[in-house]
């Protein structure tokens, strides 16, 4: 649906847009999207299945915005991803590190390993995918560093309650 709105006798153009009930405003670079307590609201901290494919879009709209991303929200889009523990989002995590420094920082490298870290490192060997060898680079230089030094996905699934205040029964 195109709106026209009219401020100072000129004609701002704006295009509204549905993704899956959640508008999106865009004029020209500037998008405004769900925020974090939008996003958590809708989703609590368990998402369904069923809603698995709505946060990926929500990540991948956020991760197209780059500088003007919401990190928060894409931080909390690859928590719902990881303790899914699919291996086809740890590309999509992979993304959403890069557009910035910030989404970089947000995005902890801890997040691509969902399907465990073995497995993932598996993956991204046998994927066919430009991205792949580097995302398996990152993860390496992690793991020698000592950065991933006793990964475990519970210990993460327990920080990321504790980070974003949630009971064990919620």
């Amino acid at each position: 649906m195109r709106s026209s709105l009219h401020a100072c006798d000129r004609t701002i153009t704006v295009l509204l847009m549905s993704i899956d009930g959640f508008r999106v405003l865009r004029n020209g670079q500037r998008v405004l999207t769900m925020g974090l307590d939008d996003v958590f609201g809708r989703f609590g901290f368990s998402p369904s299945n069923e809603d698995i494919p709505e946060i990926r879009r929500i990540l991948d709209f956020e991760t197209e915005n780059g500088l003007d991303a919401d990190t928060e929200v894409m931080r909390l889009c690859c928590v719902y991803l990881f303790s899914n523990r699919s291996r086809d989002d740890v590309l999509r995590i992979w993304r959403a590190k890069r557009p910035s420094m910030d989404a970089d920082g947000a995005v902890d490298v801890d997040l691509m390993l969902g399907p465990g870290l073995t497995e993932t490192k598996a993956f991204l060997k046998t994927v066919d995918e430009l991205e792949a060898p580097h995302a398996l680079q990152w993860i390496e230089e992690c793991e020698d560093a000592g950065d991933l030094s006793g990964f475990e996905f519970e210990d993460r699934l327990a920080f990321e309650r504790r980070y974003y205040s949630v009971n064990n029964d919620d």
